[in-house]
Order: C-alpha cells, then sequence, then structure tokens
C-alpha cells in the first residue's frame, strides 16, 4: 500500500502485516544505522561518544518523523494506531535505548513500538497466536449457531412425531 499523507508526500509502509478483521500493523524499516556504525568502528573515545549522540539523535529523528507520516491516511481504519519501527540490529537499538532512555517514552507517547529483530519476532507471534484464537473463536461461534439450528430441527421434528402420534389415536 502506498499514498500521499495529509501534505501530499508520498508514504510507503515496508511491511503491512494483517490481523483479523481486515487490521493491519504497520512495520517500518528504514532506520539509518551509520551513525551506529561510526560508533562502533571509532578509535577514540571522543569519535565514539560523537557518534553515539548522532545515533541517538537519528532514532530520535526517526521516531519523530514517522509520527508524523500517518499511515492512517493511507491504509485507513482498517490499520492499527501504532507503528513497529524496526531497528534491524539489537545492539543499535540497545545502544540507542542505554544512552537515551526516554527515546522509549517517546516513540510510546507517538505510538510507535520500538522493535529489534527478536522482538519483532515476539511480536509477531503474539499476533499469529491472537488471530489463531480469533479463527477458533469464530469456528467455535459458528458451530454453535448451527448446532442450535440442528436443535430446532430435532424440536420441529420430535413435535412433527408427537401430533402424528395423536392424530393416528385419534383415528383408532
Amino acid at each position: 500500500a502506498s499514498g500521499k499523507n495529509g501534505e501530499g508526500t508520498l508514504i510507503r509502509p515496508d511491511v503491512l502485516v494483517t490481523l483479523p478483521d481486515n487490521k493491519a500493523i504497520v512495520i517500518d524499516s528504514k532506520v539509518s544505522l551509520k551513525a551506529y556504525e561510526a560508533a562502533i568502528n571509532a578509535e577514540t573515545d571522543e569519535a565514539r561518544n560523537l557518534a553515539i549522540t548522532q545515533h541517538v539523535q537519528s532514532v530520535r529523528n526517526h521516531i519523530l518523523g514517522l509520527s508524523k507520516k500517518n499511515y492512517q491516511d493511507i491504509i485507513g481504519s482498517s490499520s492499527l494506531d501504532f507503528v513497529l519501527m524496526f531497528v534491524p540490529n539489537e545492539s543499535a537499538l540497545t545502544l540507542a535505548l542505554n544512552h537515551s532512555p526516554e527515546l522509549f517514552d517517546l516513540a510510546i507517547e507517538r505510538n510507535i513500538g520500538l522493535v529489534s529483530p527478536n522482538l519483532l519476532m515476539i511480536s509477531l507471534r503474539t499476533v499469529e497466536n491472537i488471530w489463531r484464537t480469533e479463527k477458533q473463536n469464530q469456528n467455535a461461534q459458528e458451530i454453535a449457531r448451527q448446532a442450535g439450528l440442528l436443535y430446532d430441527k430435532v424440536v420441529g421434528f420430535t413435535e412433527e412425531l408427537i401430533n402424528i402420534g395423536h392424530r393416528i389415536e385419534q383415528a383408532g
């Protein structure tokens, strides 16, 4: 899915995970890791600290940018009210959160979930379990509905047999 937001900017989510009732979770994976790589490869503490600061700012900027995209505008009411921001490296997310724990709150306030590969897999497994439970519930409701119809038919059939019995007695 892609489209233009209210400002006319083309936006395209990286992944849409479909859920029951035509709902969808948006996953964005466009996080830059350049500053993270610079921090890992820095040869001095000063260069490392500068790169870490830049990495934290990059993550912060991505959170703020995602919150302005309003994916709901192009996906419609079927999207949930949050976006998963996928950081493809566990250490990169951990580094950013260790040096700026308020990033987590900033993201949550803007309906963005920060996920790394492990967290994404756990989230998707949770979605799968919810989906499976929803389907089981729908199947159970359908079975109950059909069982109710069958019961009504059996009751009707029994009543007709009783009526036939009464008429045979009256005829005899």
